[in-house]
Order: C-alpha cells, then structure tokens, then sequence
C-alpha cells in the first residue's frame, strides 16, 4: 500500500519515481525491485495573474479608428489544462467606447471618439478568470487610456 504523508502540489513537484524494493527472509535471502511513478493530478488552486499591475496607453484621437487595438492584457495562471485557460473582461466601469476580447485580451476602440477631449480619461478595472471549476479570477488595476487631442498634447 502507497500512502501520502504529506501535502502534494502539482506545481511544486508533479511526478514522483520511487524505487520499490522486496526482499524476504529466506536463505539466502532473494530480492527484487520495480518502479512507481506517480504523476499529481492538478486542482484549481491558483487565481490567474496578470503580467502588469496597470496597462496605459494614450492615444491620438483623430487617428484613432473603431478596431484599433489600444493595448492588450496578459495573465498567467500556474494551474494546467482548462485550470489555465484564462479569459478577459472589464468587472466594473465598462465603456461603450472601448471593447475588450474575452479570448486574447485586446482593448480596441468600439466606438468614435470624437467627443473625447484631451481631460478625458477612460479607467476601467479588468478582470482575469480561468476556466477551472470553480472558476477562480483576479481583478487587475484599473487601465488608463488617456486620449491626446489633434495638438498631440
């Protein structure tokens, strides 16, 4: 019988090898060894964690154009599989000006911004979810998208 011990981490260590050793009590005395490998399965243990504490970009609004990718958002997760597998929202203050793919993480415009002036800030907090069950998320720092006007401020 192989008992655990000990808490086990997939992402500390995820395979075991141990060496298994028989030997009896006869005369003479006979042994014989085999192997086990034992692969830690994963659990969704880890929120997803993204690569900046805040994304910014300011941007020239008479050249910006509805799709232009103003920057986009990268988060880890240190679970595998669909443990892993992170999508992006906004969690709170969504604009209509901005849209967010949910799959690569690009922020593009989503509308025209010609009534953006240049004390226009756009905040909006992002989220990152993995796909795991549960889910687990972490909400990143608000991205400031600062618009500049034709004078190119």
């Amino acid at each position: 019988m192989l008992l655990v011990v000990g808490p086990l981490d997939r992402e500390t260590n995820d395979i075991y090898e141990l060496v298994i050793v028989a030997t009896d009590k006869g005369t003479p005395q006979r042994q014989n060894m085999t192997s086990i490998r034992v692969s830690v399965t994963d659990v969704n243990d880890n929120s997803p964690v993204f690569s900046a504490n805040t994304y910014t970009k300011s941007i020239l609004v008479k050249d910006a154009k509805v799709g232009d990718v103003l920057l986009t958002l990268s988060a880890t997760d240190k679970d595998m599989g669909l443990n892993a597998l992170v999508t992006y929202s906004f969690s709170s203050g969504a604009s209509p000006r901005l849209a967010l793919n949910g799959s690569t993480g690009e922020a593009t415009v989503a509308s025209d911004l010609s009534d953006v002036t240049e004390d226009t800030p756009l905040e909006l907090t992002a989220m990152a979810k993995d796909s795991g069950l549960p889910p687990l998320n972490s909400t990143g720092p608000p991205d400031d998208c600062q618009p500049r006007s034709e004078r190119g401020l």
